[in-house]
């Protein structure tokens, strides 16, 4: 472990790295369906439709396999994580769950459908995990959503109200509202657990396909692919009317939202401009009243690569595309953290450093976190202070060359640029 010998505080001024988008390491093929990507910590998980289920430890430098226990090249419909739980959706080869980060997995059947079942959506809530099929299973009546209150062990069917023989493309749950978002009859709403299901379409979406469904307190967005319904929309009132939510959208009318992350109080959407034909990542910062463009550095659209899936962490958003690549931006550097922390700055000095940096750190609480990382995003140092202090680190056994740290507690999340040059 590397020492910190503690001190005091000061003042800061940041730099960030990635200021725009860039393509990680994963390249595996295959498609890359919409809720195909999940976050834990600093793990994120991809998935796609021919080779199953790839995992970073390292903010998309490096990526590996974790499909022990799934089918042969299982085609990976939907992700999603609850502590130290992942649930996985396979296309005709139902629901799977790992509890040791993928490493390996069960394959849950108990009341859920046989035969084709096809899971397409989740939405957990503390004990509550809810589960969305595909039109696949052998017969219509084995569609709809599934829940279970035991960790996946057992599930019962919470149907009713919902149509028969529909996809669910989409879920949100806040408390006891659960959205679920569906192929052809629009939106839906559950305020007892999925008992009852009642249409929360406003007088927009009754007969449209909802791609993405995301709460942020009391507000609900929600984007659709039906030609008449381009943007993004949200609703205040459990979904009772809907109202667009497109300032500072291009064309948003053309706009085809395929993806909804929320990170604290930024609300960000992606997805395909048809006006400029190009792939698009906006954010909010103000709960959808006005939206920035964030898209630099993206792919070019060729028509098979549009961005399906949306992620953020602590440090990062990714985005991925259809034709199975993962792009990253630096959280930082889009949500405008260099700008609000103008007046508080940490200073590392020396810089260049050789064996030891003092940090004068603003923002130190009872409980901060420091983290060292190189210019390929590998952790290779990570401590918490425990007190208001300057906090001296060990670099000695680090390389020469560019390195980047981050501070983080309850005020926020600071990242600096440093140089080791011995």
């Amino acid at each position: 472990m590397k020492k910190i010998i503690l001190l005091t505080i000061i003042a800061f001024s940041a730099s960030f790295v990635n200021a725009q988008w860039q393509q990680t390491n994963y390249s595996f093929g295959g498609y890359i369906f919409t809720n195909c990507m999940a976050t834990n910590g600093t793990d994120v998980y991809v998935s796609n439709d021919s080779s199953g289920i790839y995992r970073t430890t390292d903010n998309g430098n490096t990526w590996s396999t974790v499909n022990n226990g799934l089918p042969i090249n299982p085609n990976v419909q939907a992700l999603a994580i609850s502590g130290t739980n992942i649930f996985a959706g396979l296309s005709y080869d139902g629901l799977y769950l790992s509890t040791n980060d993928g490493n390996s997995w069960t394959h849950l059947t108990n009341g859920l459908p046989t035969g084709f079942f096809s899971p397409s959506a989740f939405a957990i809530s503390g004990s509550n995990i809810f589960v969305g099929t595909g039109i696949r299973s052998s017969t219509a009546s084995q569609n709809g959503i599934y829940l279970s209150t035991n960790n996946g062990s057992n599930w019962i069917a919470v149907n009713n109200g919902l149509p028969a023989n529909d996809n669910i493309t989409t879920l949100a749950i806040s408390g006891t509202n659960i959205f679920a978002g569906t192929e052809s009859h629009g939106i839906f709403l559950s305020t007892n657990n999925g008992s009852n299901w009642i249409a929360a379409n406003g007088t927009l979406f009754s007969t449209n396909t909802i791609e993405s469904l995301a709460i942020k307190n009391s507000n609900v967005f929600v984007t659709s692919s039906s030609s008449s319904q381009g943007g993004i929309y949200l609703s205040a009132n459990n979904g009772s009317s809907w109202s667009t939510a497109n300032n500072g959208i291009s064309f948003a009318q053309y706009c085809t939202f395929y993806a909804i992350a929320i990170n604290s109080s930024n609300v960000f959407t992606a997805g395909l401009s048809l006006m400029s034909g190009s792939n698009v990542v906006y954010l909010s910062n103000n709960d959808g009243s006005n939206w920035t463009n964030f898209s630099n550095g993206l792919p070019a659209w060729s028509g098979n690569n549009t961005i399906k899936s949306l992620v953020v962490n602590n440090l990062n958003v990714f985005a991925g595309t259809q034709d199975g690549k993962v792009w990253s931006r630096a959280l930082s550097k889009i949500t405008g953290i260099e700008k609000n922390n103008t007046s508080e700055n940490i200073v590392i000095f020396p810089n260049p450093a050789q064996n030891e940096i003092t940090i004068q750190n603003p923002i130190a609480t009872t409980n901060s976190l420091i983290s060292i990382r190189n210019i390929q995003g590998q952790e290779l140092i990570k401590e918490n202070i425990n007190q208001n202090s300057i906090s001296k680190i060990d670099i000695s056994n680090l390389d020469n060359g560019v390195y980047f740290i981050e501070l983080k507690n309850e005020k926020g999340n600071y990242i600096s640029k440093f140089v080791i040059q011995k």
